[in-house]
């Protein structure tokens, strides 16, 4: 398996999610799984390198630059089509390539883990954040 790269013209929020408005700390491309920053309140890619960066707020539903603002998902537990199809029941995690998940599988030894999305039962992937507060050995 391999990292999940999001079709960005395909990238949508299924009916009923929520968006909010959020300035970004770097550029971020849609589709991107980003966490909001407690120091300055920003939106930055997450990613499993360290385990501050190994958590989600949201998906970017935006193109932005340095500093822009931009739209992210609000909530989890919704489901975001990212223009590729999740496997039915496939745990997905973030991978070291900030802003992108992988298949749990796929983790190696010191990646932190935080649970991305599951894959639901109409090819979705349900957004999810639980970060474990665990490197892999």
């Amino acid at each position: 398996m391999a990292i999940v790269t999001p079709v960005e013209a395909d990238v949508r929020l299924q009916q009923g999610g929520a968006v909010q408005s959020v300035q970004f700390g770097e550029a971020v491309t849609v589709g991107a799984y980003c966490y909001i920053s407690t120091v300055d309140g920003k939106a930055y890619l997450s990613s499993n390198l360290s385990e501050g960066e190994a958590y989600i707020s949201g998906v970017s539903m935006s193109n932005v630059a340095l500093d822009e603002y931009g739209i992210l998902t609000l909530g989890l537990l919704q489901p975001v089509d990212l223009g590729v199809a999740a496997t039915v029941g496939q745990l997905y995690v973030l991978s070291s390539t900030p802003g992108k998940i992988m298949p749990y599988g796929d983790l190696t030894t010191n990646d932190w883990i935080c649970y991305a999305s599951l894959g639901d039962s109409s090819g979705l992937f349900s957004l999810r954040n639980e970060p474990q507060g665990l490197q892999k050995v």
